[in-house]
């Protein structure tokens, strides 16, 4: 079994908004020990991996702690090598769209801002 702390944070996961994820994930990765209970929930079933989104994912498998990243590349697997023909080839497609700036906000904080910084 998992942390009790870990089990308290998870136990509710299916009912959460995708903003409440992050808010339980950045949380849960601020501290080793939940971060090793979160890996041990995947192992056992009580979250799946593809629950885990891309941008955390990147975040554990380029974890400081080796049983963390060695876990996390076992449980999402390495990196596409594909990924940068497809975003070269899909790259024009996009730059022709129109945008709206809160929805990109709103998708920048969902899949991008624990990895990256909007803004200065």
């Amino acid at each position: 079994n998992t942390a009790p702390s870990i089990d308290a944070l998870l136990v509710h996961w299916k009912s959460y908004s995708p903003n409440r994820k992050n808010r339980v994930l950045q949380h849960i990765l601020n501290n080793e020990k939940k971060t090793i209970g979160l890996l041990k929930a995947i192992q056992n079933k009580q979250l799946l991996a593809s629950d885990i989104s891309t941008a955390f994912q990147q975040l554990l498998k380029q974890h400081t702690n080796k049983t963390i990243k060695e876990q996390a590349k076992k449980y999402f697997g390495s990196q596409n090598p594909k990924r940068n023909q497809l975003i070269i080839e899909r790259l024009p497609k996009v730059t022709e769209l129109k945008g709206n700036s809160s929805s990109g906000e709103a998708i920048f904080t969902l899949h991008c801002a624990a990895c990256h910084k909007l803004g200065n």
